[in-house]
């Protein structure tokens, strides 16, 4: 899934603009250009948490263009922050994975949520909680449970069995 706007950017270019610090995963202004301040930090956020830079009228995602920087060609398909944090560019935090793979690191629970819990749904008719998840667009019901604590555990143990996208066992 390599996007449209990527290849008005390429590697050279990329590691001619920034410099990159791969231990805080920090992208700074490695040229003064128009907009731009020689060695300060590269992007500002977004709305959605992501920082962005602009490139000749451009805009990339900062993580993108690290991994850019970093590997010498574009991410194949989505760059995955391990821990969550899209603040977090370093390298040891980044990966190229499949938009199921992505999905599958995620750890927030739907804004209809009454127990707060992921993984624990309600069963108003049945005054329990239900737990379930999905693998290749299949949903498995994993059991009822009594409390909201019960159901959210039984997610946790199937999510990291057979969920390999998860990657710190929430």
């Amino acid at each position: 899934m390599s996007q449209k706007h990527d290849h008005a950017l390429d590697a050279t270019e990329a590691r001619r603009l920034f410099d990159y610090d791969w231990v805080t995963g920090e992208m700074t202004w490695a040229v003064r250009t128009k907009g731009a301040v020689l060695g300060a930090r590269a992007g500002c956020p977004q709305t959605d948490g992501y920082l962005q830079v602009t490139v000749r009228q451009r805009r990339h995602v900062v993580h993108r263009v690290v991994w850019l920087w970093w590997y010498g060609q574009w991410p194949q398909q989505f760059i995955d922050h391990i821990n969550l944090d899209k603040g977090d560019n370093r390298i040891a935090n980044l990966r190229d994975v499949t938009r199921s793979m992505n999905q599958q690191n995620q750890r927030t629970v739907g804004r209809t949520s009454i127990s707060g819990l992921i993984g624990a749904h309600y069963v108003k008719r049945l005054g329990r909680y239900s737990s379930s998840i999905s693998v290749d667009k299949r949903t498995t019901h994993l059991g009822f449970f009594d409390t909201a604590e019960e159901a959210h555990a039984c997610y946790l143990e199937a999510k990291a069995r057979i969920h390999p996208g998860w990657a710190n066992g929430g």
